[in-house]
């Protein structure tokens, strides 16, 4: 299998690459490396994430690490701040080993320098837009745009989908025959929920807040 390419996006003329594209390489080139995270501080105003790259679990010793932290205010980070903070701070861990190298899109994101991916996908063919017509996405295609949105949202697991979608009574779902596995889904819910993973991240915030 060959390496996956490193994703950029031109920004008022400077190529930014994107987190998720680091997160590929990484996992292509360790096989046997792993990327930890954990929340520091308060959630109050503000959340700090501090991220580690392991490139061999064997030799847990030698590891790299990033952090990154966010107000929950502006556009962006007022509903999503922690998934931001957190894919910055893998970002950095990741820079910090020699992959990628100095800001990555998501932390221009992330501190209101830059537009969104779905908007800047409009103007940047280089740009995967993250929200697609259900209709055009594949059932084996959703599987995997969901699992790649839970790898770099490590805050969010499967369960929590699941969870969420049931709660808003939407969809007809058999939570003993699903589980907490969304590739277990139907199609047409499967596909639905690949088709807004821009807007995800700030569902589950909110729905897991009015949990707590």
């Amino acid at each position: 299998m060959s390496q996956p390419s490193l994703k950029t996006i031109n920004f008022r003329g400077k190529e930014y690459n994107l987190v998720e594209s680091r997160i590929a390489i990484f996992n292509h080139n360790h096989p046997r490396g792993a990327i930890k995270t954990r929340l520091v501080g308060d959630w109050k105003d503000w959340v700090c994430f501090e991220a580690t790259a392991i490139p061999d679990t064997d030799k847990p010793e030698r590891y790299f690490t990033g952090h990154s932290q966010a107000k929950w205010e502006g556009n962006i980070n007022k509903a999503a701040a922690m998934e931001n903070c957190e894919t910055s701070a893998i970002g950095r861990a990741l820079a910090a080993m020699g992959l990628g190298g100095g800001a990555s899109y998501d932390e221009m994101i992330k501190c209101g320098a830059a537009p969104a991916l779905a908007e800047q996908a409009e103007h940047n063919p280089k740009v995967i837009p993250l929200e697609r017509p259900a209709d055009g996405i594949k059932p084996a295609e959703a599987v995997e745009m969901i699992e790649k949105w839970l790898i770099e949202n490590r805050q969010h697991s499967g369960q929590d989908i699941i969870d969420f979608l049931v709660s808003t009574k939407k969809y007809q779902i058999d939570i003993e025959d699903v589980g907490g596995e969304p590739a277990r889904l139907p199609e047409a819910v499967l596909k639905d929920v690949a088709s807004k993973l821009s807007k995800l991240g700030s569902y589950l915030v909110k729905f897991k807040s009015k949990k707590a």
